[in-house]
């Protein structure tokens, strides 16, 4: 866990909760209460709540009072902090397969795979972006309920609002990875840059070598090579949309910066190209 209210970087900020190997993890068929993750979720839920209230709890996570004259029945139902503080679990994030596998929630591998509308492969299609598409008109209202029963939405301000898609697999590997790699194919495949495919590639390299040194990107953040399989399929190219493959999400982040200088070049040298006529019918 980490607070959003922290100024510091995610090393120093962040709080460990648990790590088990997914091989020492128990999932029994059929009763949640034998999962493994099931006990470790009910200790979770039991602290959050007490930050939530800002009080000492004033039972054990299974509902057991303390022992008479120890240190935790004496301070049951005091709070946590002086200041009156208390804590909000304000979002729970992971990729798709995290969320479905962990929380139950309907997702890519299911016909209807949004929890948050009812977006669907058939009627209500997904991927129509339209302002008219037919799932928008089926949004969910997640005020006060939750579309799992995973213990998690037990816990006190939890909603359907609260579970998001990780920022790491929606923008450095998700919305930058196309647009990086539709720059790519274009720039190879596309453009009017002299020579074959392979000589194209690799000038791009090249210019993305330049531009590390040129904009001081260290080297742990920059890719050591770029093959055609890279952004696309290199016996199928034009079969699949662009994206790029075996490139880590801070690779990506750094070749936002190297692609936009390689953008503003080629726009520029267009921008020189003299226009002969405006005549468009001609």
């Amino acid at each position: 866990m980490r607070s959003l209210l922290s100024s510091q970087n995610v090393a120093t900020s962040q709080l460990l909760l648990v790590a088990l190997p997914k091989g020492c993890i128990s999932k029994g068929p059929g009763d949640p209460s034998s999962d493994t993750m099931h006990h470790v979720w009910s200790v979770i839920k039991w602290s959050f709540e007490a930050v939530y209230f800002n009080k000492f709890p004033e039972a054990d996570h299974r509902g057991k009072a303390w022992p008479q004259n120890s240190w935790r029945s004496e301070m049951a139902g005091q709070p946590l902090n002086s200041d009156g503080h208390s804590g909000l679990l304000f979002a729970i994030q992971g990729d798709a397969e995290y969320l479905q596998n962990e929380f139950g929630l309907t997702l890519a591998s299911h016909e209807n795979m949004c929890f948050h509308c009812g977006a669907n492969k058939s009627t209500f299609p997904y991927n129509d972006f339209r302002p008219g598409a037919a799932w928008r008109a089926t949004m969910v209202p997640h005020a006060g309920t939750s579309p799992t029963e995973h213990l998690v939405s037990q816990i006190t301000g939890v909603t359907g609002d609260t579970f998001k898609f990780d920022s790491l697999h929606t923008l450095e590997e998700g919305l930058t990875a196309h647009c990086l790699a539709n720059c790519a194919f274009d720039w190879v495949l596309r453009s009017d840059w002299p020579g074959t495919h392979d000589v194209r590639l690799r000038t791009l390299f090249g210019k993305i070598f330049t531009l590390y040194t040129e904009l001081g990107i260290e080297s742990e953040n920059r890719i050591r090579r770029f093959p055609m399989s890279a952004f696309c399929r290199p016996k199928f190219k034009w079969d699949s949309f662009p994206s790029l493959s075996g490139i880590k999400a801070k690779q990506c982040r750094w070749l936002v910066p190297v692609f936009l200088q390689i953008c503003e070049e080629k726009n520029t040298r267009i921008q020189k190209i003299p226009i002969l006529s405006t005549d468009l019918t001609a």
